[in-house]
Order: structure tokens, then sequence, then C-alpha cells
């Protein structure tokens, strides 16, 4: 009965050692290219937002005109008064 018993576990061993050489075995290495890492698309990057353009009246005028364009050829939008300022 001992003797049974001792050629089950050897056998059980035995066959646990021939599973896991298959299974290593089995592993292969993969590499990779190093061509293959390079992205495809563009990567956005973090700036700041600029602060665009600001518009103060000095005391020298006492209000400016706001036009629609750059120049005195554009219609006027609005007017400025006197220590205003703005943002576009």
């Amino acid at each position: 009965m001992e003797a049974d018993l001792r050629l089950i576990r050897l056998g059980s061993v035995a066959l646990l050692a021939c599973a896991m050489m298959y299974l290593l075995f089995q592993v292969q290495a993969v590499y990779a290219d190093s061509f293959n890492q390079i992205p495809t698309v563009s990567i956005p990057t973090v700036t700041g937002t600029p602060a665009g353009a600001i518009a103060i009246v000095t005391m020298e005028q006492d209000q400016i005109n706001v036009r629609s364009g750059p120049g005195i050829d554009y219609p006027t939008v609005g007017v400025l008064i006197a220590v205003s300022r703005c943002r576009r």
C-alpha cells in the first residue's frame, strides 16, 4: 500500500515537471524594433494662453474710438473714455 502511494506521488511529480517544462519552452522572447515605437500622430503639449490685445486710455485723451479693424478706414463700433481698459 505504501509503495503504491509512493508510485502515485512520483508519477504526480513527474507529470507536474513535464507540464512545467512544456510551458517553459513554449514561451518565446518578442523583440520590438525601435522604428515601431515612433508615434504617428502629433502629441499636444500644454502651453499658456496668450494675454491678447489690451487697450488703455490715458489721461492725455478724453476718449478714443474703437473700430472694427486696424486703421481709421474701418467703421467705429464704440468709444472708450479716459482711464478705461478693454481686452480683446
